[in-house]
């Protein structure tokens, strides 16, 4: 799940915080965030975050992330101003921070944009800015945990949610545990609940929203693939003593690799809070198609560049291992081949301007 942690302790409002006077030097808000990003870490999630800011939970999320995982997961989103982007770019080199640029240098519009691409939200302390960023990402039908334990935001967001309580956390969460995310912190055991919570309606959300024929097309899509690839690769070479030539079967035969690998990865996609529709399953098995042949593709224009020719498949034995090999490519093209282009997103228009180049050198 993608998760879009906001909050500060700068607070607009004067809800007293749970935790007693909460000030910048000293205070029990940015512990929490660090445990709050281990515990998201721990369980997989994929963290969003938008400053550096020290007076901010974005650093302290993303300190709790890096202890719960040297590979954790973690998205910056920040405005295309220039500067700002190359310190971001550069620093996410040692913190393992994937740096995601916006094109607006408002700050409350890069807040709306990383709202509007997580799945979920979780609002810790902060301002008049997160509170509409928490209401907007409600209305917007995503996943929002508001905290209420330390004040502001979290704490106005909070009791908006308990006035509609059933239509906010969409029947996920009983009245106890709604009350949990505005009592006292409790350290490690609030953090697990905050996730606990998030995770419970996320899956209530995603159970309602995805309608059934779309999951059941996505399995069926999943063995009608497997059986299709199965078949071509035992006895798809047979089909060369009626004239078919074995190059158009080993096409065949990743492409069915290729809807392999779409299909996978709508079950993950489901498994990990995304809402699929008739059309995301009509684009992945486009995608499927598209990567299988293009895997083919790639094949041969290897082939000829090392041989100089493209040759012949002779036996059967040769039929089933450039096959075999084709189809594992494209299974993992269909899987992560967006989340590749979504990277080359980031970082097109400083790659095709020059000016990231210039800045590595």
């Amino acid at each position: 799940m993608r998760v879009l942690v906001i909050g500060s302790n700068r607070f607009d409002y004067e809800f007293t915080s749970t935790q007693g006077d909460v000030t910048q030097q000293e205070t029990p808000l940015f512990e929490a965030a660090a445990q709050v990003g281990y515990q998201l870490t721990k369980n997989g999630h994929t963290i969003l975050i938008c400053s550096r800011s020290q007076d901010t939970v974005d650093p302290y999320i993303l300190d709790g992330a890096k202890k719960a995982s040297d590979k954790s997961s973690v998205e910056l989103h920040v405005s295309d101003n220039s500067k700002l982007y190359f310190k971001e770019l550069e620093r996410a080199e040692d913190t393992d921070v994937v740096p995601k640029i916006h094109l607006s240098p408002d700050t409350q519009i890069v807040h709306m944009e990383a709202m509007a691409d997580a799945d979920a939200l979780i609002i810790m302390g902060g301002g008049t800015r997160s509170t509409r960023t928490g209401v907007s990402a409600y209305m917007l039908g995503k996943t929002v945990i508001p905290i209420g334990s330390f004040g502001g935001a979290g704490k106005a967001v909070w009791l908006y949610a308990s006035s509609k309580r059933e239509e906010f956390y969409r029947g996920g969460l009983t009245d106890a545990e709604i009350d949990k995310l505005a009592e006292p912190w409790k350290g490690e055991k609030s953090a697990e609940e905050v996730v606990e919570s998030l995770e419970k309606v996320r899956k209530t959300i995603i159970k309602n929203a995805i309608p059934r024929f779309v999951l059941a097309g996505a399995i069926a899509i999943l063995l009608v693939a497997m059986v299709g690839w199965v078949s071509f690769i035992a006895y798809g070479y047979n089909l060369t003593s009626r004239g078919v030539v074995p190059l158009g079967l080993v096409f065949i035969s990743v492409c069915f690799a290729g809807l392999i690998g779409s299909a996978l990865k709508n079950l993950f996609d489901i498994r990990n809070g995304r809402m699929l529709t008739a059309r995301d399953l009509n684009l992945d098995v486009a995608l499927g198609l598209g990567a299988g042949f293009v895997a083919s593709v790639l094949y041969l224009v290897v082939q000829v560049a090392v041989t100089g020719r493209a040759e012949s498949i002779e036996t059967k034995d040769d039929y089933v291992r450039i096959a075999l090999l084709v189809s594992l490519i494209a299974i993992f093209a269909a899987m992560y081949l967006d989340t590749a282009f979504a990277n080359f997103e980031t970082v097109k228009g400083s790659v095709l301007s020059g000016e990231l180049g210039k800045r590595q050198k």
